[in-house]
């Protein structure tokens, strides 16, 4: 499995990918610098064909990438995926990873099902990338 596969993200895979992704295939992406100048991180990426959290699947009209690199304060890992606003942290990829499908699900509860009306003008432009990005919000 290489960096960039398409995979479903939930709690019980992401695990499994990221002990996948080998240190060859880790290598093969950018070395970035901390803001202090310090000490470089990689960051790499995962594209996702939908986001499962708990009994919420979100099935997405097409994949979304995020991108996952040690957090630059020194403790854990970063996820991001800025279209929806999106900075989650976890003490390991896989945390941050989990803790991405937790923001993304109430992000879909608290923006992308609000009436306008009730929202700031950024937060209408991550309601209109969530609908953008959503073909199906479904429970199980």
């Amino acid at each position: 499995m290489s960096a960039g596969t398409s995979i479903p993200l939930d709690t019980n895979q992401i695990a499994s990918y990221v002990a996948a992704v080998s240190v060859e295939e880790q290598s093969e992406h950018a070395i970035f610098f901390s803001s202090s100048g310090c000490s470089p991180f990689r960051r790499f990426q995962i594209t996702l064909a939908a986001v499962k959290y708990g009994s919420e699947t979100f099935e997405l009209n097409s994949p979304i990438v995020l991108t996952l690199y040690p957090n630059p304060d020194g403790d854990g890992w970063v996820c991001e995926q800025l279209s929806f606003a999106i900075l989650a942290f976890g003490d390991s990829m896989e945390r941050a990873a989990h803790s991405f499908c937790e923001d993304f699900g109430m992000m879909w509860r608290e923006i992308a099902e609000a009436p306008d009306e009730a929202l700031t003008p950024d937060a209408l432009e991550v309601k209109r990338n969530l609908l953008r990005a959503v073909r199906a919000a479904n429970q199980r």
